[in-house]
Order: C-alpha cells, then structure tokens, then sequence
C-alpha cells in the first residue's frame, strides 16, 4: 500500500499570462473592476493575478486616467470643446462659475475673468468657423478692447 500522497499540482504546468490577459488585466483594472472579479474573468485564483499582474493592477487606473485626461485637454484645446474648457477651469484651475457674487453685491474677480475667459473663447470658435481674409483695422481692435473694458467692474 502507498502512503504517499500527491499533491494536487503535480503535472500542472506553471500559469504563463499571455498578452491577451494583460491586456484585459490592465483595461479592467483602468475601468475600476475589482480584483476578486478580474480573477474570476481569468478562471485564476486571486493570488495568482496578483503575483503575475503586478504591473498592470499598479498601472491600470493610472493608464486609464492619462487617456481621459488627454481626450479632455484635446477636446478643450484643439476642438474648442466649451464643456470640456470650463469643466477644465473649474476642477483644475478652481474657478467658479460666472454667477459668483461677493457678499457685498458686487461681482468677483474670478467671475470677470470667467466672462472674459468666455468672450475670448467664442471669438476664438468665430474666427476659427469663418476665416478671417481681411486684416481687423484699428476700429476693431478697439471695439473690442472697450468690450472688455465696459465689463462691470468689481466693487473694491
């Protein structure tokens, strides 16, 4: 009679991830799926996916956020996107919206620049929209700097 008992892994081949899995690993993992879960689309065991996609569950989320935060400054600079332009100045730079008004009744500073921001912004898109074939001549630069100037002031 043999006493000796096999192990339940012997002849069982080494888990090998291939690069299919590390990519699912990673894009899951960017998407905020849970480990337990990952492991479970993988038919692994939840220490095996952390011994063997260790850098993908480290970098994931971060790979994730660089590409949401590309599309956004994309769609903010280069489309001209006014969403993504004051969702940008909102959360990145602390700007409020234009309606902020001080205790006192007056407008804030941050409200002005807002406003200015947002003219400039639209001119940007109408100038962009039809292009310019004619040199502005000085009447329009000024119009323009009194638009500007004739913004209300704040209260000091």
């Amino acid at each position: 009679m043999d006493n000796h008992i096999k192990s339940p892994n012997v002849g069982r081949k080494p888990f090998q991830p291939t690069d299919e899995q590390r990519r699912q690993v990673l894009t899951m993992t960017g998407f905020g799926i849970l480990q337990e879960e990952i492991a479970t689309s993988l038919d692994i065991d939840r220490k095996t996916l952390t011994k063997y996609f260790r850098r993908e569950i480290d970098t994931g989320m971060i790979e994730a956020n660089v590409r949401v935060a590309q599309a956004l400054y994309t769609n903010a600079t280069k489309n001209m996107n006014v969403t993504a332009q004051i969702w940008w100045t909102k959360c990145r730079m602390g700007w409020k919206g234009a309606d902020v008004i001080e205790a006192n009744g007056g407008a804030s500073h941050l409200a002005l620049h807002m406003l200015a921001a947002q003219i400039v912004s639209e001119e940007i898109m109408a100038r962009q929209a039809q292009p310019q074939t004619i040199t502005p001549d000085e009447t329009t630069k000024v119009a323009t700097q009194q638009r500007l100037l004739d913004a209300p002031k704040p209260s000091e």
